[in-house]
This record gives structure tokens, C-alpha cells and sequence, in this order.
């Protein structure tokens, strides 16, 4: 019965995922070797420590922004080799644009019809027609 209790325990503790911010299928802007050498690169935000990542790809990778992806070794479908730490300022300009995008979209209240808010003042739901 101890196996049982192990096995249920087990998935609990290895999970950890990240949300891409930015994916550049051709590596870094920066890196002057020829494309066919540069790995993909993703910028990442973990999920439950928020911090950021950049991500090296494999080849055959097929990620999106704003996709959940499991950055743990024990994922099955392993599409990153290699992860490490950055930070804010380390972000491509898409990367902390749609880390920005994430943070608003967030803190927006989900109940949009009572009367008070909690969202800045330059962002106005009323006269939206969405």
C-alpha cells in the first residue's frame, strides 16, 4: 500500500510550467552566427515563482506565445534543452510587451459589470462595444 501512496504523491511534485512571452525561432537578434547554427529561443515567465526564463529549443519545437509549457525534466514531450535564468532587462522588447500585456490582462477585475474597479484609470471598460 506504501507504493500506492508514493505513486499518488509523485505528479504533485513535478510540475512546474512556464507561459512564453516571446519565441524567436532564429535564436538572438544579437548573434552573428549563421542561422542554421542558433537554436530557438523562448522567453518565459514560470508560473508560480514568476520568474523568467529564456529557454533554448529543440529543432522540432513548436511553441506560441503565451502557451503553458512544462519546464520540469520529467516532461514527457521535451521540447527545451536548456533553461536558465534571466532577467527583465535580459527580455527581447516583444518579450516585456507581452509580459506587460499578461500583468494588465490579470489584474483586470473578472466582473465587469460592478461599479467599482480596481484597473488603472487609462484603461476604461464602459464605452467598450467588445
Amino acid at each position: 500500500m506504501s507504493n500506492t501512496e508514493d505513486d499518488a504523491s509523485e505528479p504533485e511534485a513535478a510540475s512546474r510550467e512556464a507561459v512564453i512571452v516571446d519565441y524567436l525561432p532564429h535564436g538572438r537578434p544579437d548573434d552573428t552566427r549563421p542561422q542554421y547554427q542558433k537554436a530557438a529561443l523562448a522567453y518565459a515567465l514560470e508560473t508560480e515563482s514568476f520568474d523568467l526564463l529564456e529557454l533554448t529549443l529543440t529543432e522540432d519545437a513548436d511553441v506560441n506565445i503565451v502557451d503553458r509549457i512544462p519546464i520540469d525534466e520529467a516532461a514527457n514531450d521535451a521540447v527545451i534543452e536548456d533553461v536558465a535564468d534571466i532577467e527583465y532587462d535580459d527580455l527581447s522588447n516583444s518579450g516585456s510587451q507581452s509580459l506587460n500585456m499578461l500583468s494588465r490582462r490579470s489584474s483586470t477585475p473578472t466582473n465587469s459589470g460592478s461599479s467599482t474597479s480596481t484597473t488603472t484609470p487609462s484603461r476604461s471598460v464602459s464605452g467598450s462595444t467588445n
